[in-house]
């Protein structure tokens, strides 16, 4: 796809699993689209005259497009926010024992019991999750549903010393959250198996951590 040096792109954020580019001509406003990267939806397409200028129609010719004019996607884009459940659907939670209980969420919406434990991620889809966080950290929580949505639960191998474990930590030098890694040093917290997934978490969820780290 051959793309004319005097057309320029720009891309933005429109949600967490859409955004939609603005291409420019000679500096003077083009044209613009929109996709969803989860479902690899075209949300609006170009104008038809652009579309034809161009050789674009499918979703992929987007993507070769945004590749073409040198833009890069922001790294949280494909990812689903942390798990929660919906109305008049079950969820476990911890108590301050440790113990595990089941709820579910009234049909007509959370009320304030549930309210408190989504404040501090303390609803969970199963058992077995619930019982993971025991002892874990707000911040931890969050994590482990955040990878539960996005189906990337990870179990280190601690036997392995060459396995890279992947960390959320707060860099006080820049005053950001920042990404750390381990190979066999355990603590006792949730990690992310690649870099890539630690980084789309940090930069969704930049005040949240900030918040739970008390910064």
């Amino acid at each position: 796809m051959k793309i004319e040096k005097e057309i320029k792109g720009e891309i933005f954020c429109s949600s967490i699993n859409e955004f939609y580019v603005k291409l420019k001509l000679r500096d003077e406003r083009l044209d613009w689209f929109e996709l969803d990267l989860v479902n690899k939806e075209i949300q609006s397409h170009l104008e038809k005259g652009t579309q034809i200028l161009l050789g674009i129609s499918t979703y992929d010719d987007y993507i070769r497009l945004i590749k073409d004019l040198g833009l890069k996607l922001p790294v949280h884009l494909g990812y689903k926010e942390h798990w929660t459940p919906k109305f008049n659907e079950y969820y476990v939670f911890v108590d301050s024992n440790g113990i595990t209980h089941s709820h579910s969420i009234d049909k007509t919406g959370y009320h304030t019991a549930d309210i408190k434990k989504a404040e501090y991620y303390n609803m969970f889809p199963t058992y077995g999750l619930a019982k993971k966080v025991v002892n874990l950290s707000k911040l931890d929580r969050l994590i482990l549903l955040w990878q539960y949505a996005n189906d990337c639960l990870f179990e280190p191998d601690w036997g392995d010393d060459s396995q890279v474990k992947y960390k959320v930590v707060f860099d006080s030098y820049t005053n950001t959250p920042d990404i750390d890694l381990s190979f066999y040093v355990k603590e006792n917290r949730i990690y992310f198996k690649t870099r890539k997934q630690a980084k789309a978490f940090v930069e969704m969820y930049k005040k949240e951590i900030k918040d739970t780290m008390e910064i």
